[in-house]
C-alpha cells in the first residue's frame, strides 16, 4: 500500500504461531519497505502480480536485508527466525 507520499507500507502480515507473530508485527512498525526488490512489495506493486517464495533460505534473508537497508536487530531477527515461506499480492481497493 502507498502512503500519502508514495512511500509503501504494509497492509497486513500474518505469522505461524504468536511470538513470531509480534515480532514481525514490531518489525514492519520500524522498517522501511524496500520498493527495488522485484519479488518483494515493490515489484508486486509496479506489475500487479504476486510473488511467491517458495523456500527462503539464508540467501534470500541476506539478499533482502542488502536491499532493504534493514538494521543489525532487524537482520538478527530475520536470520534467527526466518519465514519458511513469502506471499507478495497486490490487493486492490478503491481502484488504488
Amino acid at each position: 500500500m502507498a502512503d500519502a507520499e508514495g512511500r509503501l507500507t504494509h497492509a497486513a502480515g500474518a505469522a505461524g504461531d504468536s511470538e513470531l507473530a509480534r515480532v514481525v508485527g514490531e518489525l514492519r512498525l520500524r522498517s522501511p519497505l524496500p520498493s527495488d526488490d522485484p519479488r518483494g512489495m515493490g515489484g508486486v506493486t509496479r506489475t500487479g502480480r504476486a510473488s511467491l517464495i517458495g523456500e527462503v533460505g539464508p540467501e534470500t534473508i541476506d539478499a533482502y536485508v542488502e536491499v532493504a537497508g534493514v538494521d543489525a536487530a532487524h537482520a538478527e531477527v530475520l536470520r534467527r527466525r526466518p519465514p519458511r515461506s513469502l506471499i507478495v499480492a497486490p490487493l486492490r481497493a478503491r481502484d488504488r
